[in-house]
């Protein structure tokens, strides 16, 4: 029952308050708004009255007798007159800036100078009409305020300075004349103020502090603006709270006068309490009455819903989301709070529900989170471990996605994405689920009785779907997958180790390239475990001093000179002993390493061919790999160009092999990128022409240097008739397009000899020597002192 009664005043008494409220604030409200427009009539008459000073002294300043005040006589037969029929007026003077009073002329007894005065010293500064705070006027000798206004000259400098005084005490007249026209309520007081605070006329004027300061003056003024009324709540000096209105009089740039009005704010708020306090007692004869009602509905229409609320709101504590108060038999505030109730419940378990999407999925993709993947396989294999049925797990890698992620930036890849998550998502069947890991790892489960040629199938599916052409914001990508599989329970009959075994078949897929997928098997852990040996020490090899060059000459088809040579980086690592390329350079692409290697491989190449440079004169090139990685690198010109002049070598010497994939992934960026490789001096030829997919039309446009025929193209010649058709081909394309043509892999005279008549112009191969250390390849050039002549060799071939 205390409930019900809590229930019932703590409304009323909520509205009472808000009303007190309300009805005070709307009390001071009509106090601010009387005392405002008090001031506004009482300010409209000394307006009306007084002329504008400062366009009575524009008017004066403007007079032909002002071009020569020291003449006084004729300015003051023209001023005198004017003055006289302006009784507010009680000086005119004019002055020179240096404070001296020119007219009317001094006395000799008597000379007045006003550069101790702030109000003058502003007009020098400002240059600007101003006007005095309260002061005695050494010409009228009485309280006046000045008016003041500087003639400039043509250059705009000061002539000289008008100046008038108002009598301080008409100021009085004409407030004592506006509170006759206006009759001021009783309690309410107005006053004039200067600048300063000072008060210079006041009604009632018993009592009235005429020549003292408004309290705190320094707080109010910068809350005043010269144009506008302002209204406040002020303590006065007699100790009464009054809402008080700033209006405006008269204003210059520098000085104003304005109206202050107070009207007591304490006799009109007892008003609005006195109407709160009946009020409040009315209310409470109804409170007491409605109390007595309660109660004897109490049972039936209020305790019976209260405690089927309590009830949901128990349950909702205890977690559970789904209760609801329901229909109860009560109206108004109760069948109200029941059914906000309900739609506060019903919220709360819509939000739970968004958040346990948003835990278990990828807010970029839609697609289950890694959380989200755990969650579901976990189900699926507790289904199928009672069914005696399998889960297959497919992890997925997009392959050169960090490319594109560092060549055009993490927005456009997560556009990239989105599209690639979309693709996965149309190409599952039924009972299979994707979802995205985290970066570019996305994973498929399937659940059922599926079998490997199933895996296989769906395998396929997502390849040709990925291979599609991927347009996003003008760029066009063309995508693909590694894909690892391991199935429940074959490979696996927990959570974590399906999706290990899973991601090692992934990353066997990613190192043999095709088909593109792999099922999990065991011996994948021991290449796995050797794998993470050789990128751990792979990470440390060019500070261990493992990683050398070798250097392959280039030979000239027609002479068989040495016209350059290939820098090729082998490691030779202390625990490992001479690793191939094949196997850690795709490493140091996956991992990222392969930045730092080129970048030595340059620097190293680099100052090899400075050392050759200061021993054998002519042109000699010098021949470096970059990686797709290196080749997105923005920074890669600079350090091309520091390099160079580090070792004092030629740009020009240095030609960047880039292979055919790289320069087609994304043709117009890569355009651009070899426009600023030529633009520094740099050679580019396309690495492994005819490996990959290039398009003719792409090809004409690139700004290249050379094509090198990979190696596969040149042994079945001189016999396969398909090589040398290709062989042939590019090499009339290239000189079509102007470009030089490279032949690696030659290994015999008679693909020598083919080539030669195919008109190719630089070869390598074994057949001419095999690459060596920078001290066997100085040994090649020696024999003929500039650049070797270096006969081929078959036998080179066979060691």
């Amino acid at each position: 029952m205390v409930l019900l009664i809590v229930l019932t005043i703590a409304p009323l008494a909520i509205l009472l308050v808000v009303h007190n409220l309300t009805n005070q604030r709307d009390a001071l409200a009509r106090i601010y708004g009387g005392t405002t427009a008090m001031g506004l009539k009482l300010a409209s008459y000394p307006k009306e009255v007084l002329p504008a000073p400062r366009d009575f002294l524009l008017t004066l300043s403007q007079l032909p007798e002002m071009a020569a005040p020291e003449n006084c006589e004729p300015l003051l037969a023209v001023t005198n007159p004017v003055l006289r029929v302006q009784p507010y007026f009680s000086s005119f003077a004019v002055f020179t800036p240096d404070g001296n009073r020119v007219c009317p002329a001094p006395l000799p007894d008597e000379p007045i100078n006003l550069l101790d005065r702030d109000y003058f010293q502003r007009v020098l500064q400002k240059k600007e009409y101003t006007i005095s705070t309260l002061l005695m006027a050494r010409m009228a000798k009485k309280p006046a305020l000045i008016f003041s206004r500087p003639v400039l000259s043509a250059n705009g400098d000061i002539r000289y300075v008008v100046n008038l005084g108002l009598d301080a005490e008409w100021l009085q007249t004409l407030l004592n004349r506006a509170a006759e026209q206006y009759p001021v309520p009783a309690g309410t007081t107005a006053q004039i103020v200067d600048d300063a605070g000072t008060i210079i006329a006041a009604i009632p004027q018993a009592g009235a502090p005429v020549g003292m300061k408004v309290l705190d003056w320094n707080a109010v003024r910068p809350l005043l603006t010269d144009h506008e009324d302002v209204v406040r709540q002020e303590a006065w000096r007699d100790g009464i709270l009054r809402a008080t209105a700033y209006v405006p009089l008269l204003v210059a740039p520098e000085g104003s006068l304005r109206l202050r009005v107070g009207t007591p704010i304490r006799p009109a708020m007892q008003q609005a309490i006195w109407e709160d306090a009946r009020l409040f007692s009315i209310t409470a004869g109804v409170i007491l009455l409605a109390i007595l009602l309660a109660w004897l509905v109490s049972t039936r229409m209020v305790l019976r819903p209260i405690h089927a609320i309590w009830l949901a709101a128990t349950a909702l504590k205890g977690g559970n989301l789904a209760a609801r108060v329901g229909p109860v038999n009560a109206t108004g505030e109760l069948a109200e709070l029941a059914s906000a109730f309900d739609s506060m419940a019903e919220q709360i378990q819509e939000e739970q529900q968004r958040l346990q999407v948003l835990a278990t999925h990828d807010s970029l993709t839609g697609l289950p989170n890694r959380y989200g993947i755990r969650e579901k396989l976990s189900q699926m294999i507790e289904d199928e471990q009672q069914a005696q049925g399998s889960v297959g797990v497919i992890l997925l890698d997009l392959d050169g996605f960090k490319q594109i992620n560092d060549s055009y930036g993490h927005p456009l890849g997560d556009k990239v994405l989105i599209r690639a998550a979309g693709a996965l998502f149309s190409s599952l069947c039924d009972g299979a689920t994707a979802g995205r890991l985290g970066g570019d790892e996305f994973i498929i489960l399937v659940e059922g009785r599926a079998k490997r040629q199933d895996f296989v199938k769906l395998a396929v599916k997502v390849q040709e779907i990925l291979r599609n052409p991927i347009d996003v914001d003008g760029h066009e990508f063309l995508i693909s997958a590694s894909m690892g599989i391991a199935i429940f329970p074959e490979h696996g009959s927990d959570i974590d180790t399906l999706i290990q075994h899973a991601d090692v078949a992934m990353y066997h897929a990613k190192a043999t390239r095709l088909p593109g997928y792999c099922f999990y098997s065991c011996e994948m852990n021991e290449s796995a475990a050797a794998k993470l040996r050789m990128q751990n020490l792979l990470k440390n090899a060019i500070e261990k001093g493992e990683l050398v060059l070798y250097y392959q000459p280039k030979i000239s088809a027609s002479t068989c000179r040495i016209t350059g040579a290939e820098a090729l980086v082998r490691w030779n690592s202390a625990e490992l002993g001479m690793v191939s390329p094949v196997e850690f350079i795709p490493l140091a692409e996956e991992t990222g390493l392969i930045v730092a290697i080129g970048e030595w491989v340059l620097k190293t190449a680099c100052a090899q061919l400075e050392q050759w440079n200061r021993v054998f004169t002519g042109h000699f090139s010098m021949a470096v790999n970059l990686s797709p990685r290196q080749f997105a690198d923005s920074a890669l010109i600079p350090k091309i160009i520091d390099i160079a002049r580090t070792h004092e070598i030629s740009i020009s010497q240095l030609e960047l092999e880039i292979t055919e994939g790289a320069l087609m992934h994304d043709p117009v960026t890569a355009t651009e990128a070899l426009h600023k490789i030529r633009a520094v001096g740099a050679k580019v030829a396309v690495d492994d022409f005819g490996t990959g997919y290039s398009s003719l039309g792409y090809l004409k446009r690139l700004p290249i240097d050379a094509l090198k025929v990979d190696r596969s193209f040149v042994s079945g010649l001189p016999d396969d008739g398909s090589d040398r058709a290709i062989v042939s081909a590019v090499i009339a394309i290239a000189q079509e397009l102007n470009l030089r043509v490279t032949v690696e892999g030659v290994e015999t005279i008679e693909q020598l000899n083919k080539l030669r008549k195919l008109g190719c112009d630089e070869l390598q191969g074994y057949l001419f020597s095999r690459p060596v250390p920078a001290e066997e390849f100085t040994a090649l050039l020696r024999p003929h002192g500039n650049v070797a002549i270096l006969a081929p060799d078959a036998n080179r071939t066979k060691h």
